[in-house]
């Protein structure tokens, strides 16, 4: 079966997550008969208010019961629902972040998740990195287009902003979801099909950017939830990259934070959020000497490194 709806319903005894459009729910009951809680796939800060606030608790709508019709669960609103196992990292998982090359299995280190480019790693690469029982991240740029990429030409002009400042790379109009949808599903179903337990999307902070278009904060949110909603229907977790302003917003619907260089910029403190939700940070600084970050990283939980900004094999971990 398929959805419908976009949001995420969680059975706590097994951990499992069913996908649906425009809720994310919770069961609280062993069985799959009992009471559940509905938090919108809100659009904007005026849905958010009007539900109660900015909260993942307050943002909790009264429960609503269930059916058990089989193995099908029934929504009074006929949504139709699929299960979806996925998993997501631990808080304390030492990691490794490559992308300016990809790793042979022979060079795979030792660590327990590695975030490699979706698009250069091979099948093969992500069962070498299971067989060694380390999580697999796709990396993917959804905010801006590439020219190298194999279906560079799929984005029509109209869609393509100014430079990122990278070679090659522009920002997209994340407001026209009719194009860029589909060719990003597609993006998902390859890294599906590859094996990945979960995405990386880079360059989803555009509104805090000159892109080229009017970007509000509104059509970033919308943008960065249709990802989520969308990596959770493939069965995969996914990380919310960076756009650090919108950390409580988006702290429900993401599984895992990546961040670059907040101590640097003073910035961090959001991210204890994801903590606190028992949700894991992944964190790294480009400039900062270790010892300037990670005292305070490792206070903080994080799991967090010192790069080089062209993030080789290269890592100094700070645990």
């Amino acid at each position: 079966m398929t959805s419908v709806c976009a949001g995420t319903y969680k059975q706590v005894e097994d951990v499992q997550r069913w996908q649906i459009n425009a809720f994310n729910l919770q069961t609280y009951n062993r069985s799959l008969v009992g009471q559940t809680k509905i938090l919108p796939a809100m659009s904007d800060d005026k849905d958010r208010k009007e539900s109660g606030g900015s909260s993942f608790g307050n943002a909790l709508m009264e429960k609503t019961p269930m059916r058990k019709l089989g193995s099908i669960v029934g929504v009074s609103c006929f949504f139709v629902l699929q299960a979806i196992a996925q998993t997501t990292p631990a808080l304390n998982t030492p990691w490794q972040w490559q992308l300016s090359s990809t790793p042979s299995a022979s060079e795979l280190i030792n660590v327990k998740l590695y975030d490699v480019d979706g698009f250069d790693a091979s099948a093969s690469l992500v069962n070498s990195m299971h067989a060694k029982n380390m999580y697999a991240v796709c990396y993917l740029s959804l905010g801006t287009w590439e020219n190298w990429r194999p279906d560079a030409g799929s984005f029509p002009s109209s869609v393509k902003g100014r430079s990122n400042g990278w070679p090659g790379e522009k920002w997209l109009d994340i407001r026209n979801l009719s194009t860029l949808g589909p060719i990003m599903t597609a993006r998902f179903q390859m890294c599906k099909d590859k094996g990945f337990d979960a995405v990386e999307p880079d360059n989803i902070d555009g509104y805090t950017n000159k892109t080229g278009f009017p970007l509000q904060a509104g059509d970033q949110l919308t943008f960065n939830r249709w990802i989520a909603n969308t990596a959770h229907s493939f069965g995969m977790a996914v990380a919310l990259k960076n756009d650090v302003e919108q950390v409580p917003q988006l702290l429900p619907y993401f599984d895992f934070a990546l961040n670059e260089e907040c101590f640097r910029y003073r910035e961090c403190d959001n991210y204890t959020q994801f903590i606190t939700a028992g949700k894991p940070v992944f964190q790294v600084e480009y400039s900062l000497s270790t010892s300037k970050f990670c005292p305070k990283a490792n206070a903080m939980n994080f799991n967090s490194m010192k790069k080089d900004v062209d993030l080789t094999a290269k890592r100094i971990p700070c645990r």
